[in-house]
């Protein structure tokens, strides 16, 4: 800087003067780093509480599933005892009585008739009985065990249909607590009618092996097939059953797998994790 006095002599030598201006302490290093975490911050909050609301909600979701498909189980082997123990029972003497009174009229033509169309439609009746309580509670699951109940399944399901099914089923007794034996016939049961209802098969297979620690089925049909990414999340996918086994399978801590195509048949890959102790304990 120059300058002059009064006399008007300017000096030669310029004088200098060093001015430093300090920033506000929002424009400092330091805040800016503070500042960036902060909002790295409540965005990885904002996104955990969003995750954390999502599982929660699945959780619950699982729950409820869980507790309405174990009410409905009780429902059924309630209903299937008292079909079987009552009405079953009931048919049966009816069937009995029917047929005492049949040998003791034969010289009544027209009173025999019509007391053998009461001894055929009970016998009718107790099949159906018998299927609708099988269908709700298998009977054979107690009396029998796991493995030979899903051969009945199997068998019931092969007669009842021209579609040709070839089986081929471990001994999976003991591997499974009994209130996951009843999930995982359900879960079997929804497969095969999925196969009835819906494939047009001329052809299906059901494996149910031990792999590992795994109870692992696969169930193949050679029908029409559907687009797995259209009815995933379409209501098509309650109406194919698929809903309730994907459920049942959670409960069982299970993997599901469906792999289709339109034309192209249906393969179902299901793992049911087990423990060994409880074949020892039971």
């Amino acid at each position: 800087m120059k300058g002059s006095n009064n006399d008007g002599v300017w000096n030669e030598q310029p004088k200098t003067i060093k001015i430093t201006i300090v920033p506000p302490w929002w424009k400092k290093w330091w805040f800016r780093i503070f500042a960036s975490i902060s909002i790295l911050g409540f965005i990885f909050y904002g996104v955990h509480k969003r995750i954390s609301a999502v599982e929660k909600q699945k959780q619950a979701q699982e729950e409820f599933s869980r507790i309405l498909i174990s009410s409905q189980e009780q429902e059924r082997k309630k209903l299937s005892a008292e079909l079987h123990d009552s009405v079953g029972q009931d048919i049966v003497i009816i069937k009995n009585n029917a047929n005492m009174a049949l040998n003791s009229i034969k010289n009544n033509n027209d009173a025999a008739k019509y007391v053998k169309q009461i001894s055929e439609l009970s016998s009718s009746a107790l099949n159906n009985v018998r299927s609708i309580s099988h269908n709700l509670r298998p009977v054979e699951l107690d009396r029998l065990g796991l493995t030979e109940t899903i051969k009945s399944i199997i068998e019931l399901v092969s007669n009842s249909t021209i579609i040709k099914f070839v089986s081929e089923i471990d001994d999976i007794d003991n591997l499974l607590v009994k209130e996951n034996e009843v999930n995982f016939c359900r879960i079997i049961q929804e497969s095969m009618n999925n196969i009835l209802k819906h494939s047009l098969a001329t052809e299906a297979s059901i494996k149910i092996n031990k792999s590992g620690d795994n109870i692992r089925t696969v169930i193949r049909d050679n029908g029409i097939g559907f687009d797995t990414g259209i009815i995933k999340d379409s209501p098509m996918h309650s109406v194919f059953g698929l809903t309730g086994i994907n459920e049942r399978v959670k409960m069982l801590n299970g993997t599901l797998e469906i792999k289709s195509g339109k034309g192209e048949g249906t393969e179902i890959i299901i793992n049911i994790p087990y423990v060994k102790s409880v074949k020892k304990s039971s």
